[in-house]
């Protein structure tokens, strides 16, 4: 099994997913090294890196993550207001998911502006900023046991050398438009079920017999052997699917500034196991101006990407 990123790596990293969404014109980058500019060949570790404007304008935020059993306390804290003015920042974040003491909210007053602290705490489901159907997200697969009735169409004189339906399912025989390497049959009907799947099949588990049609309106499909491409005009055929969901529970926290009655952002969560790899999958959800919110799914292997699915999103 691959050896997964510890936590608190993995928070530093979410972190800096958030602050790039709440901050979207600003450069932000993880886990960098600046410059100690009271010793010249010393460097300092950052968690993140918030740069925003230009040189010699640029303003320079520090982000720093606390990400262990306890709450911060004030002799790390005033380290970090110490690494903050040698590397020649004008902010400092701090983030936790332990809360601070009141000893580090009173020095963070006297700091004013330059220093904030944030807190990325665990919500009640109650208190959660959506509602989401059973509060999960699925793990979709689906398992093509037959292809029946296949049909191919092609222009007048065009036919190709080998017909589609005697191929294997799996073979890769087909070039669909907006796709950059050659698909099968299998192919298709998994881009068609990502992309129109109803709420009412995505809570099903069982077997179905579908119909499909390509090319669909406005792309083309090619059917393509050793010896031509030939473009294709219809392909219709059915399919028996066999189709199982996992749900898997999340969690979610508020990743709010102290002192202030809004989350900035909040975090969903959960992890499982999948083909043999555990994954750590994220889904941040920002306000947006309207009273809706807007998603970023991240953290999951792109080649299980749509293997997840998350919806019934309604605001509360």
């Amino acid at each position: 099994m691959k050896k997964t990123e510890p936590k608190w790596k993995l928070i530093e990293e979410v972190v800096s997913v958030i602050e790039k969404e709440i901050s979207p014109e600003s450069r932000v980058e993880h886990d960098v090294w600046l410059p100690d500019l009271t010793e010249s060949s010393k460097k300092r570790q950052c968690d993140i890196v918030i740069r925003s404007g230009k040189p010699p304008r640029e303003t320079i935020t520090i982000v720093e993550v606390q990400n262990r059993s306890k709450k911060f306390d004030i002799t790390l804290f005033d380290g970090l207001c110490t690494k903050m003015r040698k590397v020649g920042a004008q902010h400092l974040i701090c983030v936790s998911r332990k809360g601070f003491p009141e000893s580090i909210k009173k020095e963070a007053i006297k700091q004013g502006p330059t220093v904030r602290l944030v807190t990325l705490e665990d919500l009640h489901e109650r208190d959660w900023p959506v509602n989401i159907l059973e509060n999960c997200i699925f793990i979709s697969e689906r398992n093509i046991l037959e292809i029946q009735n296949s049909r191919l169409g092609v222009k007048k004189g065009c036919l190709p050398s080998s017909r589609g339906e005697e191929n294997s399912s799996l073979e890769p025989i087909f070039e669909y438009e907006g796709y950059s390497k050659r698909i099968s049959i299998n192919d298709l009907i998994n881009i068609h079920t990502n992309e129109t799947e109803s709420k009412k099949r995505r809570l099903l588990n069982g077997i179905i017999t579908e119909k499909f049609h390509f090319p669909e309106e406005g792309k083309r499909l090619w059917h393509v052997d050793s010896e031509t491409k030939t473009e294709i005009v219809t392909l219709d055929f059915a399919a028996r699917i066999e189709i199982r969901r996992t749900k898997i529970p999340l969690t979610c926290l508020s990743y709010k500034q102290i002192g202030s009655p809004f989350s900035l952002a909040w975090l969903m969560e959960t992890t499982c196991l999948y083909q043999g790899q555990e994954l750590e999958i994220h889904m941040t959800l920002y306000p947006r101006n309207d009273g809706n919110y807007r998603m970023k799914m991240s953290k999951i292997p792109p080649q299980f990407k749509d293997k997840f699915s998350i919806f019934a999103i309604q605001a509360l």
